[in-house]
């Protein structure tokens, strides 16, 4: 077995020569046998073309990779300049209207900001809607949540909650155009939603924009009837009830001891008494033992 100027004899059996060790760190084979079987089965793995045509394709390939970061990071800076410039545009409607707050039965919750186009710098008013369930009353609006996706049918074009933004509009007499609602389709997933636009000239106010607003540019214009506070009940006084055991039983009160009528039970003479007991002198007396013999012999004096 030769190689480059060396020269080594061939063992016994030339199957070893498969299990040796070639791992060095440039391919995924661990040993000799790995490699050639991969090398019949694949073929080589060397990349075609001279070493300086294999250079410039690396070299083009490391640019292009280059390239795609920077964009990736310009449209990253353009989109959170776009954010910022839309918090510093937007501002909450009760600073420039007053704080008001149209309240409902069970009506839909809605929280509202004032902000203005990013192409014709119009003034308008955007809004945020939930659902009340009905016949519940709360005792707080909630946080609120902008939604960052919406679809074709979104709550906020709800008769419902145009009727309760309009109201609050004429309540508060603010002179603002609402936003419209109009179907969009994606580019990116090509599927329909529905968007809010510009009223003046019809420019797609991105859903994820308005998602990104901070929290104190909005305000809460409309809330159904909030719980009301009532007076809790006086707690009972009595002995805390074991579920376990079930209720416990009412205590009678305790019944007065009645006076004795008896009379003192006379004193008879000790001779006189048939029922007392008798020492064992006596029993065992002359008149004892022949006491007991009648008893026992049923005769009696």
């Amino acid at each position: 077995m030769t190689g480059f100027g060396k020269s080594s004899e061939i063992p016994p059996d030339p199957s070893v020569l498969m299990d040796l060790d070639i791992s060095c760190g440039l391919s995924d084979e661990d040993t000799l046998g790995e490699f050639v079987g991969n090398l019949l089965r694949r073929g080589h793995g060397w990349e075609h073309g001279r070493p300086d045509v294999q250079a410039a394709r690396h070299r083009q390939e490391d640019e292009r990779a280059a390239r795609l970061r920077d964009e990736e990071k310009r449209r990253r800076e353009a989109i959170e300049a776009r954010i910022e410039e839309m918090n510093r545009n937007s501002a909450a409607p009760e600073a420039a209207f007053g704080a008001h707050t149209v309240h409902t039965e069970d009506g839909p919750i809605v929280w509202a900001t004032l902000t203005q186009c990013w192409n014709c710098d119009h003034p308008m008013l955007l809004w945020n809607a939930e659902s009340a369930r009905p016949g519940r009353q709360h005792s707080s609006a909630g946080t609120l949540e902008v939604k960052r996706e919406v679809g074709p049918k979104r709550y906020e074009n709800h008769p419902d909650v145009h009727k309760a933004v309009n109201k609050w509009m004429q309540e508060t007499r603010a002179d603002v155009q609402k936003a419209t609602i109009k179907p969009r389709r994606s580019k990116t997933k090509a599927a329909e939603y529905s968007a809010f636009v510009c009223p003046e000239c019809d420019a797609l106010i991105g859903q994820m924009f308005v998602s990104c607003i901070r929290t104190d540019k909005w305000s809460l214009i409309s809330a159904p009837l909030l719980k009301r506070a009532t007076a809790e009940p006086a707690k009972a006084t009595g002995p805390a009830i074991d579920p376990r055991k079930g209720k416990p039983q009412r205590q009678r009160p305790p019944v007065a001891p009645a006076l004795s009528t008896y009379y003192e039970r006379p004193i008879v003479p000790e001779e006189l008494q048939t029922d007392r007991r008798k020492t064992w002198a006596e029993l065992h007396s002359p008149d004892g033992v022949a006491e007991a013999r009648r008893k026992f012999m049923g005769t009696r004096d």
